[in-house]
């Protein structure tokens, strides 16, 4: 009797070293990306909770959601205590847009373990998702609990900064910053919010800063090129517009942007050639473009072309009262007859009487009156 029971032992210690063998070498396999032989393993063993969330978790891998989900499911119906199972069923069903079971199972999530930041912040996930107001919410929960939780963080300081609020996009970043000083995405809504408040000294350092951290995007440049604009730093504004459309070459704004850089510098023929490109390249209202391509013209005194720069501008855009002043600006440069350039002036306030530049087009009118006067005597 005992020899049969030393027997049996033996069998099931032989059985069970014998599935631990198998399961060690299918999960080598799915921590080497070998997912499929992994599940063939997996499944070689007799089903429970565990082989079963193993199973889940390499379909998920391999990008077969329906499977996963589905093995997830009977895992946690078979035993809702796993609870990292059942966190990463909750975050596949957001991952999939079933945003109704991944609230319901985040809510039973956090009904377990009510101070664990992340099921707040997985919450929050979901509830953006579905554009619901109690994201933010959520998100305030999460860092409430764990005021280092980057990606809390993050959400929040963007929601400020799309509200425009600078003041709360500083808290937050700072915070954030304060714990991990390289996190790009706080640095990124550092240097915006530096941006948007017109701060572009400390715009500059946050942008120049993510190059250091080699995130060299399109958007870094641009802005890095209109701070510098902005700063009268024309030299490095131009370095970095070129190395903006060195990434998208037809881009209308950041080769109108320098061609008026160009302006600054009267390197004039630059300019004429960038905006011009600038324009070619819209398919919109050109008011401002043309405007800019009509001081150019000034600047050079191809008065003519600046004229006609105007007048095409005026054209997008009939209510650009720039445009049209600097219409009458050019126009009174061209003509010879003192009484033609007062005609023109008082043409220009019976037609806009209401025009921001009024006052200084009555000032101008009064002195051409008071040159004929003198020219009189």
């Amino acid at each position: 009797m005992i020899r049969i029971i030393f027997a049996c032992i033996l069998l099931c210690y032989v059985k069970t070293e014998a599935q631990t063998s198998v399961l060690t070498k299918a999960d080598s396999l799915y921590a080497l990306g070998n997912y499929n032989k992994a599940i063939t393993l997996y499944k070689t063993q007799p089903p429970n909770a565990k082989t079963g969330s193993k199973i889940a978790a390499a379909y998920e891998a391999l990008g077969h959601y329906d499977k996963a989900l589905a093995y997830y499911k009977t895992s946690v119906q078979a035993d809702s205590s796993k609870l990292l199972t059942r966190y990463k069923y909750a975050k596949l069903l957001a991952k999939t847009k079933k945003q109704t079971l991944a609230e319901s199972e985040f809510k039973a999530l956090i009904s377990t373990d009510s101070l664990n930041p992340n099921y707040q912040y997985q919450l929050g996930l979901v509830y953006q998702q579905e554009n619901d107001s109690l994201a933010m919410v959520a998100f305030k929960k999460a860092f409430k609990l764990d005021t280092t939780h980057q990606k809390a963080i993050f959400k929040i300081a963007k929601y400020h900064l799309v509200q425009r609020q600078p003041d709360s996009v500083a808290h937050y970043t700072n915070i954030g910053l304060s714990s991990y000083e390289n996190n790009v995405e706080l640095i990124s809504l550092n240097a915006q919010n530096d941006y948007y408040k017109g701060d572009n000294h400390s715009a500059i350092s946050g942008f120049e800063k993510l190059l250091e951290l080699n995130e060299k995007t399109l958007f870094i440049y641009e802005k890095l090129g209109t701070c510098y604009a902005n700063t009268y730093n024309y030299a490095k504004a131009i370095a970095y517009f070129e190395k903006a459309l060195s990434i998208a070459p037809e881009k209308p704004g950041n080769v109108f942007n320098l061609g008026v850089v160009y302006a600054h510098l009267k390197q004039f023929k630059k300019a004429e050639t960038y905006i011009k490109k600038a324009i070619a390249l819209q398919d919109v209202p050109l008011d401002n473009e043309y405007l800019q391509l009509g001081l150019v013209y000034n600047r050079q005194k191809k008065y003519n072309k600046g004229i006609a720069a105007f007048e095409t501008a005026i054209q997008e855009a009939p209510e650009n009262e720039r445009a049209i002043f600097f219409l009458l600006n050019t126009k009174a440069e061209v003509l010879t007859h003192i009484d033609d350039k007062i005609k023109l002036h008082e043409s220009f306030l019976k037609k806009y009487p209401e025009s921001n530049y009024e006052a200084i087009v009555k000032y101008r009118l009064s002195k051409l009156k008071e040159e004929k006067f003198m020219q009189g005597k």
